[in-house]
């Protein structure tokens, strides 16, 4: 979602740069835990209420394809090691470890 267009999406709301310490929000939100909208900027401030700049390329939250991606990493990084220590050691166990490693 660009923020240009979706400026008032739920994740960009609640969006806060842990290595900037900048929010999306640069005034604080409105609507406290479930924020509806930054609040406007107070004064003679030049600066807009969102902060877009401060935003990644992937906000992820959940229901996200960037979230589902960082899901099915993670699964596969645990799962393709341990598919593959079953398979070896089955043919370790079969074949005898001289005989594997030729094979391998």
């Amino acid at each position: 979602y660009p923020p240009a267009l979706y400026p008032t999406r739920t994740a960009f709301l609640k969006y806060k740069s842990v290595e900037q310490n900048m929010a999306y929000c640069r005034f604080g939100k409105v609507g406290g835990d479930e924020p509806t909208d930054c609040e406007e900027p107070s004064g003679n401030s030049t600066l807009g209420k969102y902060n877009v700049e401060v935003l990644p390329e992937c906000v992820c939250t959940p229901g996200t394809w960037c979230a589902d991606t960082l899901l099915l990493s993670s699964i596969g990084s645990v799962a393709v090691p341990m598919f593959g220590r079953i398979a070896v050691g089955t043919l370790l166990e079969r074949y005898g470890a001289v005989n594997v490693q030729c094979g391998l």
